[in-house]
């Protein structure tokens, strides 16, 4: 069976071009100075370093490390053995105070939290602006908001939850017949939904909280704009490839 640093070794090697790279950098290094093979928890730790030293606030300074953090956020709090591993290999080398810029700032909630940055929290500048780009163009979002400025000591927004309870509030506007604000904020989604930072937080936690066939709002799909609309007939043809078709009743 394979242990878990080295399972989690080859999970990062395969999903991130860049830690191959950084892999075989080490490896060279190591064969340099006659001590073999580097161990797969001394290559999580020297990529974890590398990470969090290069950091910057900027999309392209901050995306290795976001890209990392989400490969491994879902992993911790699994098990103590994991829990151990990411200690070891990648919590130790956080800095133990705020810095500027501040790699705390690329954690999500579950590793956030488990280090106590919780309070140094700041949301992506990009899902940031575009909730206040959001709210200044279609004010009544503005309710929305409740609940979800209390991570972090900022007042950022977390948009998934934001974008979740905009799609909600749509369904509920369309059910009732009051589509002029719900029409506004799908163009502005559309719009904004390019390959970045948004693109993941509008498929996840908007495009796919869409309603049923049958369910109350359901007509909500009828307008949706071009792009969003491209994006959940993919989901949608995605998810057949392991449910099939719609089942028919035979009378």
């Amino acid at each position: 069976m394979i242990d878990l640093a080295t399972a989690l070794a080859q999970r990062v090697l395969q999903r991130i071009p860049d830690a191959r790279r950084e892999h075989e950098a080490l490896r060279a290094q190591h064969r340099a100075r006659g001590l073999g093979e580097p161990t797969p928890e001394a290559f999580l730790s020297a990529y974890s370093q590398q990470l969090i030293s290069r950091f910057r606030p900027d999309e392209t300074g901050r995306r290795p490390l976001v890209t990392f953090v989400e490969l491994i956020e879902d992993d911790y709090g699994v098990t103590e053995e994991l829990d151990a591993l990411l200690q070891e290999c990648f919590r130790r080398h956080l800095p133990p105070e705020p810095t500027d810029p501040d790699p705390a700032g690329a954690l999500g909630l579950t590793l956030g939290e488990a280090v106590g940055l919780a309070h140094r929290w700041r949301a992506h500048p990009d899902h940031q602006a575009f909730t206040e780009h959001l709210v200044s163009r279609v004010p009544v979002l503005a309710d929305l908001l409740d609940g979800l400025t209390e991570w972090g000591d900022h007042e950022d927004v977390r948009l998934h939850g934001f974008l979740a309870g905009i799609a909600f509030w749509a369904t509920r506007e369309c059910a009732d017949g009051r589509l002029d604000e719900v029409l506004q904020v799908l163009e502005l989604v559309d719009d904004a939904f390019e390959p970045g930072p948004l693109e993941n937080p509008i498929a996840v936690s908007f495009v796919e909280l869409m309603p049923h066939p049958h369910e109350p709002g359901a007509n909500l799909v009828e307008h949706l704009p071009p792009k969003l609309r491209a994006e959940r007939a993919r989901q949608q043809a995605w998810r057949a490839q392991f449910t099939g078709p719609p089942r028919t009743v035979e009378r």
